[in-house]
Parts: structure tokens; sequence; C-alpha cells
């Protein structure tokens, strides 16, 4: 995608938020977003303890509701890959993507809030027909 179709597609989108388990979002990507990480109450940028940069996935989605971004990160990065693993994804964009609140794990710690886990589903984008003019 070219600077100016990434300025005239904007990321406006609502972020659907996961908040009870069984929360679920379908749609079609429109386009998938890589940025680093920020910290929540600084809005430093996030690193790994080895300096690296630490990164977050944003896929906009044509849901139902309109358009809506989710953030791709830990437990559901692992569970959007693994499907487009499964489903044998080779391109996104057009794709339909399916994800759910599926469950709570453990607490990595006594006293941390336990970790949100997720299944996606992928279903490839649609093969485009030819016309008539293709044909020739």
């Amino acid at each position: 995608m070219s600077t100016t179709d990434e300025f005239l597609a904007g990321s406006g989108a609502k972020a659907f938020a996961f908040e009870d388990v069984g929360d679920t979002i379908s749609g079609t990507v429109l386009t998938v977003d890589k940025r680093q990480m920020k910290e929540y109450d600084s809005e430093q940028l996030e690193v790994w303890p080895d300096g690296s940069p630490k990164f977050t996935w944003i896929f906009q989605l044509d849901t139902a509701d309109g358009p809506q971004s989710i953030f791709v990160r830990g437990n559901m990065f692992t569970a959007v890959r693994a499907a487009a693993a499964e489903a044998g994804i080779n391109e996104m964009i057009g794709a339909k993507l399916s994800v759910r609140f599926d469950s709570l794990g453990e607490p990595s710690r006594k006293g941390f809030h336990p970790p949100k886990l997720f299944k996606a589903k992928w279903e490839p984008a649609p093969a485009a027909s030819a016309s008539a003019e293709d044909l020739w």
C-alpha cells in the first residue's frame, strides 16, 4: 500500500473490546498494520529486555456493525496465527477472520489478573471470478 493509500484509508475504526467470555468479532480483513506497543500510563514505546521493540498488530475488519479494529497481541496473536496456518491463509486482506474470547487462563503470579484466552478462525478470500474478456 502506498503512503497516499495509507493516509486516505485512515485508521479511525472503533476498537472492539473483548470484555466478557464469549465476546466474538467476525469480519472481512480490510487492513493490517504493525505498530510498536506503548505503555498505558506513560505512552512510552515498549521494548523487550534486550531492547528490541514490542509490536502489536491492528486488524481493521468490515463487520456487520461497520468497520472495527482489533489489537492482536499475546494470546490472541497465538490463536490468530495458528488459525491462519490451519486454514492455509496466504493473504490476509479480503479473508474473513473471526476471533472469540474463549476463556480465562491461570494467572502467572498471585495477585495478577488471569489472561484472556482466544480462539480464531479464518476463511480464505473468495476467488476472483474471471470476466469474459479475461478468458480471451
